[in-house]
């Protein structure tokens, strides 16, 4: 192999010794590579097992540059399990047989830091293995590059109820590791499926290796401080063979001071055997296989059929539950999976529902759409597709008919006293930042975007030029230094993805900054010198003096991750690198990113949150960070198109696919369920939930996971397929369903729960209605929870949970929907107005949604014009119940309708600037669709679909400065055996919306089950 070292350097010969061990190693059997089903050696394994469980930062210590400790769901998060395996090991390999003892020591769920891994895991990291033969140690070292060394291993007892394994590095004096297992009395050697915990054990090494391909020439790789490259391989205990065998012991480990790498305390360990504890001490003896080494992207461990499945609750509706529920159902042989949601709907915040009573038109919660930098929300929704109708091929071509794109896209500027709508520069079609097979670093990741953010700035100057002749001169000079310095980037990915461990922006001369910064202040001075500039080319000029001053920002403070900057606020952050927006200034460039994800000022102390809906907002406190990843993806990492439009409703195109994915699949959808309570017992690694309790809302005839939620009738215009969601429960299939209709009861109406008296407390114990639980109910709704973990106000409250819910600020969303008569021709002058933001507060977001009309039932003529509008309140803590009265909900909705009455007639003529636009409100009133009724003036608006979102449930969750490292990770509950998920968790997005919740509910199942095997991250 060292005919093609790759370099001189021990990281680049071992970087090429990756890429030749598939093709150089190769034997008879071995099939296409080192991840086929062969094997480089078979043999027989009968070692005692030992599980430590130690805090994770003790483990983190056992684990060389690059790689980190990943989601596991089986100790609380702030701890970690290592494995010892005392082991006597008979391999036949094609070239002889090897006997010998070892001890083995594993780190199981280990993943690769590097976020564009094409798989990062997880893996087992074996920090040590000691063996008593030279040829299997020399075989570890140079053809997998494991951590092998030889040693003295005595075992005394071999045979005898009582056996003692003393291993001592070679050379030294001092035993590194004592093992003493002492059998139970009565329990013997049993099957495997006969064993109940090894169920739960065996995940620990159901996983594949993971080593340093340095280790092959450097025996010293471990204390290098840059990652990789490495190697995969498969260790396969084939424990459910006839004959293998599972016998529970206890132990006792003894660690010495001479165990290296340090990462477990010395010190006595005493492990409960396997009868007593999911994580006991056993004796195994089984044949075992080890694959060939090959690359980490291709790693996949053959998981045997398990022996039981697992059940998993999944509580939550919305797309990051059903997200979970998706990929464990999908694994059928290993999962049993029941979801319970409040209600009748399956959507979260992306419920939507038809009205019967109005042309069973579509109503929804807010405006809703698919960004195209959106990568695993379009993943799942096509894997639910796939999986919910009669094959694949169907699902698939249903799946290509639910979504287009949309290229009318814009803002709405305010300049010179006057609005005017700006559509988004038109550009090629953005290929996507590194896309969802790449493998580069997040530095890597963070120059591809900083190389297309040149060339958008670029677009800008040569749009400006085209359009005003007075900036074409000097425009040229300007564009040079933004050419070289895309130059600059470029040269600097390239030498990054030749060398991966450069990783920032940093690598460009630190001059390039003042360059920048003199062209920026150029451009500024001959803009504001012109008065004749139109609104577009401010609008342009806003938008180029923006990314000038990212590139200035991360030219000056490079960092490796924009979550460096999450502590400041974005404009601020704008600001103190030299942004050109004068006092007084509120640049639409900027505040669209704000808008999007409804970042607005805190809430007044002094305003009764009880009685006053307050709709004087602005834009303010958005992490820095997180907005600037946002405005790099939405402007610059699109695929296709900057966004995608549901072709039905929101629920109809991609909650139904979830519905009826998870029921084909098998898994139990248990509606009119919302939890009450969480029950916990034990401390520390051994905090566990168990039991959770439940409010069943409603009896279902048929039983709890039987209701048929979907609207019956087939709608014309609609897929007989894909039916849409109904604004009503079915009270046919409920038990005392005509007492639950004629007392009004809404299931959504949380200040109102009491009043369903015939709502029933249920609950639900581990080890017998689950073995795992995911929590995807919104954080919003988390203090309505009887739990330590949820409310924050508890003497005994989770500290990290307490930060967390305490420091998270959420809002109202605000949003209409109008059925107009007239066309949006006829309304709306200019270029198609599809997608846009930064209109008057607090409705600044309007999405053209006319094609859902085709999919309704109006009667002739009908509307020719449906949109949408939407915003948000004040951040902060909104009411939560039973505070403000059972009518909170009814007076704030009486105070929405009036505000939406008064901005309309304010605000109609500004947005609506057609020819054919009624010049008075009552005329324009007049224009609503209005069936059935003679209503006139505004009540021909409240016949419209207007809502101010109260709910707990419902509630936004925002991204302020400074909160995000409060966020919990899907697998960082602090209990044993609750995983998380949501928007409110933590992602690389942080921020409210279906991309980060699909992303947390994928994350979930992968910390469970490890797969998905792929989940789509951007790197930076």
């Amino acid at each position: 192999m060292s005919r093609n070292p790759g370099g001189t350097g021990a990281h680049a010969r071992a970087a090429a010794l990756t890429g030749e061990l598939a093709t150089l190693i190769d034997h008879p059997g071995n099939g296409s590579g080192p991840q086929a089903a062969g094997y480089e050696a078979k043999g027989n394994l009968d070692a005692r097992v030992a599980v430590l469980v130690l805090p994770a930062a003790t483990v983190r210590q056992l684990l060389p540059a690059g790689l980190e400790l990943a989601p596991q769901p089986v100790v609380p998060a702030e701890y970690h399990p290592v494995y010892l395996f005392f082991s006597h090991e008979i391999f036949r390999a094609w070239f002889g047989t090897m006997d010998y003892e070892e001890l083995l020591i594993g780190v199981p769920w280990v993943q690769i830091k590097d976020p564009k891994a094409t798989y990062p895991g997880p893996f087992i990291y074996m920090p040590r293995l000691y063996l008593n033969e030279a040829v299997p140690m020399e075989l570890g070292v140079h053809m997998y590059g494991w951590e092998k060394q030889m040693g003295t291993l005595n075992v005394v007892g071999d045979g005898s109820p009582k056996v003692q394994f003393t291993v001592t590095p070679k050379g030294g004096s001092t035993p590194a590791a004592t093992g003493e297992f002492t059998e139970i009395p009565g329990v013997g050697p049993q099957a495997a499926a006969d064993v109940k915990n090894f169920l739960i054990v065996r995940q620990l090494f159901e996983q594949p290796t993971i080593s340093q391909a340095l280790h092959i020439v450097d025996p010293n790789s471990f204390n290098s401080p840059i990652p990789g490259p490495f190697l995969a391989a498969n260790n396969i205990l084939e424990a459910d063979q006839p004959g293998a065998t599972i016998q529970p012991l206890a132990a006792t480990i003894t660690i010495g001071a001479s165990l290296t790498p340090q990462g477990i305390p010395p010190g006595t360990y005493r492990v409960p055997s396997l009868v007593d504890a999911e994580l006991g001490a056993f004796r195994i003896r089984c044949p075992q296989g080890i694959s060939l080494p090959g690359a980490c992207a291709n790693a996949d461990y053959p998981r045997p059929p398990a022996a039981r499945k697992l059940k998993v609750a999944v509580f939550g509706g919305g797309p990051s539950a059903c997200a979970t529920a998706l990929y464990l159902a999908r694994q059928t042989d290993r999962y049993d999976v029941s979801l319970y949601t409040t209600g009748y709907r399956l959507g979260g915040k992306c419920q939507s529902w038809r009205n019967p009573a109005k042309a069973w038109r579509v109503e929804e919660h807010g405006l809703h759409a698919l960004l195209g930098f959106y990568h695993n929300a379009f993943t799942a929704v096509q894997d639910a597709y796939h999986e919910g109708f009669a094959t694949p091929e169907v699902g698939e071509a249903l799946y290509q008919h639910a979504f287009y794109p949309e290229n009318d896209n814009g803002l709405m500027v305010h300049h010179n006293g006057e609005w005017s709508y700006c559509p988004l520069p038109g550009v090629p079609a953005a290929a996507p930042l590194p896309s969802s097979s790449a493998s580069s670093t997040g530095g890597h990741a963070l120059l591809m975007a900083c190389e297309a953010l040149a060339r958008r700035v670029l677009d800008h100057f040569k749009a400006m030029a085209e359009a005003h002749a007075g900036l074409a001169d000097g425009m040229d000079a300007h564009a040079s230094v933004l050419q070289r310095l895309r130059s600059a980037v470029v040269g600097l990915v390239t030498r990054v993805a030749e060398d991966v461990y450069e990783t920032d922006i940093g690598g460009i001369d630190g001059l390039f900054a003042g360059e920048v910064e003199k062209v920026r202040a150029g451009l500024a001075a001959r803009v504001r010198a012109d008065a004749s500039l139109s609104t577009y080319l401010w609008f342009l000029w806003t938008g180029a003096d923006t990314m000038l001053t990212i590139f200035v920002g991360l030219l000056k403070n490079p960092v490796t991750n924009l979550s460096e900057l999450d502590a400041w606020d974005f404009r601020a952050w704008l600001e103190a690198n030299g942004l050109n927006e004068a006092p007084g200034e509120s640049w639409e460039v900027i505040n669209q990113v704000y808008e999007t994800l409804f970042a607005h000022q805190n809430a007044d102390p002094n305003k009764d949150a009880c009685k006053l809906l307050d709709t004087d907002v602005r834009p303010a406190n958005l992490a820095a960070g997180v907005a600037t990843r946002w405005f790099l993806l939405e402007s610059l990492g699109y695929r296709g198109a900057p966004a995608y439009r549901f072709e039905y409703s929101c629920a109809q195109t991609m909650m139904t696919p979830y519905y009826l994915a998870l029921k084909r699949l098998g898994a139990e959808v248990n509606f009119f369920h919302t939890v009450t309570g969480l029950e916990l017992d034990g401390s520390g690694e051994h905090r566990r939930l168990v039991r959770v309790h439940l409010q069943r809302q409603a009896e279902v005839k048929g039983g709890a996971g039987n209701y048929q939620p979907l609207v019956i009738p087939d709608l014309a215009n609609n897929p007989p397929e894909l039916h849409d969601w109904p604004r009503d429960p079915d009270w046919s299939q409920l038990v005392d369903g005509d007492w639950y209709r004629d007392h009004h009861i809404d299931f959504y109406d949380t200040w109102r729960a009491g009043e369903n008296t015939r709502a029933q407390p249920v609950q639900l114990e581990h080890g017998q209605d689950f073995d795992l639980c995911v929590l995807g109910v919104p954080v919003g709704a988390l203090p309505l929870i009887d739990s330590p973990l949820t409310q924050p106000s508890r003497p005994d409250a989770d500290p990290a949970w307490k930060r967390m819910i305490d420091g998270t600020a959420l809002t109202q969303t605000l949003s209409f929907q109008l059925w107009l008569k007239p066309n949006a021709g006829a309304l709306i002058a200019g270029a198609p107005r599809g997608l846009l933001t930064c209109f008057a507060q607090p409705e600044p977001s309007y999405g053209d949604f006319t094609p859902l009309i085709a999919h309704e039932e109006w009667q002739a003529p009908g509307p020719h014009l449906l949109s949408y509008f939407t915003g948000a309140s004040v951040a902060g803590k909104p009411p939560l119940p039973p505070d403000c009265g059972p009518d909170y909900p009814q007076r704030i909705q009486a105070q929405w309708v009036a505000k939406v009455t008064q901005w309309l007639g304010e605000n109609y003529l500004k947005f609506y600037d057609g020819s054919a636009t009624p010049r008075t409100f009552a005329g324009f009133l007049d224009d609503l669709v209005v069936e059935g009724e003679p209503l006139q003036g505004p009540a021909r608006l409240a016949w419209q679909h207007l809502i101010a979102d109260v709910e707990p449930s419902n509630l936004y969750v925002l991204s302020q400065p400074g909160t995000i490292a409060l966020r919990l990770g899907q697998a960082e509950s602090g209990v044993k055996g609750l995983l998380l998920c949501g928007d409110w968790t933590r992602t690389d997005l942080n921020c409210g919306c279906v991309e980060a919740a699909t992303t947390s509910g994928m994350l979930a199942a992968r910390a469970i089950s490890n797969e998905p095997r792929t989940v789509w991250r951007p790197g930076f």
